[in-house]
């Protein structure tokens, strides 16, 4: 019985120790996959983040064009108003110098058929004295009757 109970002993001792290499063994294991979890949950964190970053930064890029397609849209709707405005004031002041000169060259035309209406006149009452001067000299030189 002595040596049954040593043997038993023995048993039991040869097995805790194993128990317990089983359990830290368990626990090692259970660590790793823990510590391997949490690194995964941590790369899908940083991928996730890094899929954010990317976004915003995508969509700060498309904004900050856009932004600058509608800047250079109304720069250019600016840039042909203020064309249409110097082709309008253009074509007011080229239209004002025609009406000017036009008004100057009626002004003129009237001045110079008044001035000719002046001269026909002149010459109308000149040659009507010269008629009237002649006849009264042919009057004066005819015989009495």
């Amino acid at each position: 019985m002595r040596n049954a109970t040593i043997a038993a002993l023995m048993l039991v001792g040869l097995l805790l120790p194993r128990a317990w290499a089983d359990d830290a063994d368990d626990a090692r294991a259970a660590a790793q996959a823990a510590a391997q979890a949490q690194a995964a949950q941590a790369q899908a964190y940083y991928e996730q983040r890094q899929r954010q970053v990317q976004q915003d930064a995508d969509d700060a890029r498309a904004a900050a064009q856009a932004a600058a397609a509608a800047q250079a849209a109304q720069d250019q709707a600016y840039y042909e108003q203020r064309q249409r405005q110097v082709q309008q004031d253009a074509d007011d002041a080229r239209a004002a110098a025609q009406a000017a000169a036009a008004a100057q060259a009626a002004q003129d035309q009237a001045f110079y058929e008044q001035r000719q209406a002046q001269m026909q006149q002149q010459a109308d009452a000149e040659r009507a004295a010269a008629q009237a001067q002649a006849e009264a000299a042919a009057r004066a030189a005819a015989p009495p009757e």
